[in-house]
């Protein structure tokens, strides 16, 4: 009983939530949402338009629900880029979680996607993304910590339900990238990474696959969590400006645009800064896309969504 009531909570409570949020009862939503967060188990529900199994207290559906623009830009980079080409795109998504990313992609640009080879380090998610993505042929899962060099890094620690951090005590084995990538596929055209403070090593870890196929890539930059895992805030530009990567997209967390910019940016700096001083007061982070030389054309439609 108890598993059904949270069930119904789930699919529900992001559209209530807005509601209640509008007549002023958000008192009423948060009381409701502590009684969801406490669930522990499983829950059947709903993700993009399809049935999907998700962990107890995972935010993702209060998220999509409170900001519509939210992941908009993924989404609009690969239909952009699909017509571009002219063909399906081969896309790689690291930190897949439980399939967030799979289920948007093939919801809202299933057309223009060929396959999705998905990276996951943590067991229960690969778990949950392994269920969610059994209905699609053209999802490859690897379950796999990665870093700039192979090795061994710090275990995943959980910030929230919905995500974890490499910033644990104990150790983990990690490989690269290029390492696990590069003999995966041909060539790949869109590389989405999203690993809470580490996007910056993978993207150094991938410093052969940038330079052979020179991917879009969309990537979460987080300044306070990449400090917290011991990590450089500035290594995912340092690698994109060494594989030739010029023009950047930046979005808020929101998921509408901010402004445009360059990997060499003197504001990159002050961003830093800015987004490490408000961590203590609400969960500050862009969501930048780089765009490789040749298809640079395609960066105000994106940051319209299609509008211009």
């Amino acid at each position: 009983m108890r598993e059904a009531l949270v069930s119904w909570i789930s699919v529900w409570l992001p559209q209530w939530d807005h509601r209640l949020r509008v007549l002023r009862l958000s008192a009423v939503a948060n009381r409701m949402r502590r009684t969801y967060d406490g669930f522990n188990g499983r829950i059947q529900t709903r993700i993009h338009g399809f049935p999907a199994v998700m962990n107890g207290g995972n935010p993702y559906p209060f998220i999509v629900s409170t900001f519509p623009l939210f992941n908009r830009a993924l989404v609009e980079l690969a239909l952009q880029q699909g017509r571009d080409a002219g063909r399906k795109l081969v896309v790689i998504d690291i930190g897949a979680s439980l399939g967030n990313t799979v289920l948007l992609l093939q919801d809202q640009a299933g057309a223009s996607i060929d396959s999705i080879h998905c990276v996951e380090g943590d067991p229960e998610f690969a778990e949950l993304l392994e269920i969610n993505a059994a209905r699609f042929s053209n999802v490859v899962i690897h379950l796999a910590m990665l870093s700039r060099e192979p090795g061994r890094i710090a275990a995943l620690v959980r910030q929230h339900p919905g995500t974890a951090t490499a910033s644990g005590a104990g150790k983990v084995d990690a490989t690269t990238a290029d390492s696990l990538l590069l003999p995966a596929a041909p060539r790949f055209d869109l590389l989405k990474v999203d690993i809470d403070g580490s996007d910056g090593e993978a993207l150094t870890g991938a410093s052969r696959l940038l330079r052979r196929d020179q991917p879009t890539v969309i990537f979460e930059w987080h300044p306070a969590l990449a400090l917290k895992a011991g990590n450089d805030p500035r290594a995912a530009f340092a690698a994109l400006s060494q594989a030739g990567y010029r023009r950047l997209l930046w979005f808020r967390n929101t998921g509408d645009f901010s402004h445009f910019g360059s990997v060499d940016d003197r504001e990159i700096e002050t961003w830093e800064k800015y987004l490490v001083a408000m961590e203590t007061h609400a969960d500050p982070h862009f969501d930048v896309i780089a765009l490789p030389g040749r298809l640079e054309h395609l960066a105000f439609g994106i940051a319209s969504f299609g509008k211009l």
